[in-house]
């Protein structure tokens, strides 16, 4: 892990041919992935790439004293996911509240 005035950049391998460098900073988290990656990741591709996700957002909450969040919006099958990552590196999941919009309640 590295870190530039644009942010923190975490570098992690996803398979052998795979790749993702993932830029945090104060304004968001991009992904730029290097070599073919699958139309989709399996489970240990995902926990593998989370896993540097969850460390540069963690990383950048430390550097700037502050607390990050990160909402995974998630499918039908895997539900949203709330992250909370306090100064510390330390990485909580939350569960995920109602969101209540113009009388609607999303679930």
């Amino acid at each position: 892990m590295s870190t530039d005035t644009y942010g923190v950049i975490t570098r992690a391998r996803i398979t052998k041919t795979l790749l993702v460098e993932i830029t945090a900073s104060p304004a968001g988290i991009t992904c730029e992935w290097i070599g073919e990656r699958p139309p989709k990741l399996n489970a240990r591709q995902f926990a593998r790439y989370r896993a540097a996700r969850n460390k540069a957002i963690a990383e950048l909450a430390e550097r700037m004293g502050g607390t990050g969040l990160l909402l995974e919006t998630g499918s039908i099958t895997t539900g949203r996911k709330l992250f909370v990552f306090e100064p510390g590196n330390s990485v909580k999941e939350q569960p995920m509240p109602d969101i209540v919009t113009d009388g609607y309640r999303e679930h």
